[in-house]
This record gives structure tokens, sequence and C-alpha cells, in this order.
């Protein structure tokens, strides 16, 4: 499965490194911290992405790891052609 991680703190770490353990590919990490987002990225040999916008519309998942207060305005940027499905 092709996973879409937004995030890179300690939720967001620990489930792109389970599912990278159990064969799913991390194919974007998004975090609104550059040097997060790389570090996340890098652990998990993915690119990264800043901005939102910039989702890859395309994965099969999209796993919200973010604080409870920031869900709601990430949600109002994430594009509307996103092709599969989003969690938190």
């Amino acid at each position: 499965m092709n996973i879409v991680i937004l995030g890179s703190g300690h939720v967001a770490t620990t489930l792109s490194q389970v599912f990278t353990n159990h064969g799913h590919r991390i194919q974007q990490v998004y975090s609104r911290t550059e040097a997060n987002a790389k570090a996340l990225a890098f652990a998990v040999g993915s690119p990264y992405i800043t901005a939102v916008e910039l989702l890859d519309s395309h994965a099969d998942l999209y796993f919200i790891a973010v604080s409870d207060q920031a869900i709601g305005e990430l949600v109002e940027l994430m594009p509307p052609t996103l092709q599969g499905t989003v969690v938190h």
C-alpha cells in the first residue's frame, strides 16, 4: 500500500516505521516544519513536502498524525483530488 503521512511527530514517526516494516511504502511525508519533514522522510526513504497543496493525489491512504487542534486547518487545505482514504 502507498501511504502519505501528514505530520512528523512521535505518532507519525512510529506509524511510518511500522508501515514500512510491514512492507508498505511511505510515498510522501508532510510537515509544516521542513527539518522535521526531511528527517522523517529520510528515515523511511521517501520524499517530503511542506505545503499541503503538493500532496500526491494517488496514494492509497492519507494518515493524519497531527495534533487535534491542527486537524481542521489541515483538512481544509487538502486538495479535493485525493483518491485514497483519509484517516486519523
